[in-house]
């Protein structure tokens, strides 16, 4: 559950901030982190870390395009 947690993550990373929203508004893009414009307090590299060492799971992942 933790990768499907980390793939989302990391697709909401690289995509494109709704036109008009908070992100957009605080000129996040592909690539930068939007998690912490709307929940400044959590630090979602510690949070990767914290699942692994807790052992709720693993971070890897792999996606596979189905055509």
């Amino acid at each position: 559950a933790v990768a499907c947690d980390k793939a989302s993550f990391d697709f909401i990373k690289e995509a494109a901030a709704y036109p008009g929203s908070e992100i957009d508004r605080k000129r996040k893009g592909r690539g930068d982190e939007k998690i912490n414009v709307i929940y400044p307090d959590i630090d979602m590299e510690r949070y990767w870390e914290v699942c692994e060492q807790a052992q709720v799971g693993s971070v890897e992942y792999e996606i596979e395009k189905l055509s």
